[in-house]
């Protein structure tokens, strides 16, 4: 792993590739073992999380479906503290079903508050979340998050389908920002 430099910001190496393939796969096995007798949707927050998705989906061994939506919180390195409309939320297949929401990064939890508010009214019998990283210490909801990869601290990250204004999400190991 070597720095990169995306629109004029310094990133140098945080989590290698290795370590998050390993730590999925232990995600993946946690998941497939509470959900052995059941048929999950998993509702992929696009863009960010599908990277994380892929691999977590395909380390899981029981049956799924997904659906991918899409909601932006963020401008910039910042984030916004408000939730956008959502996209795509399949609100005919949520009935009585049982959803795990995968994300690429939680903090404030203003987005997971607001989808599981959406989730709850469309009749969902249980909501859990998934996130490749959790920035513990920034977050204010009321939802647990029920499978974390990596707390981290609140640092400004890209790679492995997280970006910086829309790059960087093609690296394979996440990369946090550097001022200096």
């Amino acid at each position: 792993m070597k720095e990169l430099s995306i629109k004029g910001k310094r990133f140098i190496p945080y989590i290698s590739h290795q370590e998050i393939e390993e730590k999925v796969s232990e995600m993946a096995s946690r998941i497939a073992a509470d959900y052995k007798d059941d048929c999950p949707l998993l509702l992929v927050v696009l863009n960010g999380a599908m990277v994380f998705a892929s691999s977590l989906m395909q380390k899981m061994n029981i049956p799924l479906e997904i659906c991918c939506i899409r909601y932006n919180s963020y401008v910039n390195m910042q984030t916004s503290e408000q939730v956008k409309e959502v996209i795509g939320l399949p609100e005919e297949r949520l009935k009585g079903r049982r959803v795990i929401v995968v994300e690429d990064i939680v903090d404030t939890g203003n987005t997971i508050a607001y989808l599981f508010g959406k989730l709850e009214a469309c009749g969902v019998t249980d909501a859990k979340v998934a996130t490749l990283t959790f920035k513990q210490g920034k977050y204010k909801a009321s939802q647990p998050i029920s499978y974390v990869g990596f707390p981290i601290a609140d640092d400004f990250i890209v790679g492995y389908g997280m970006d910086y204004d829309e790059q960087g999400r093609q690296y394979p190991d996440i990369y946090q920002y550097s001022a200096f």
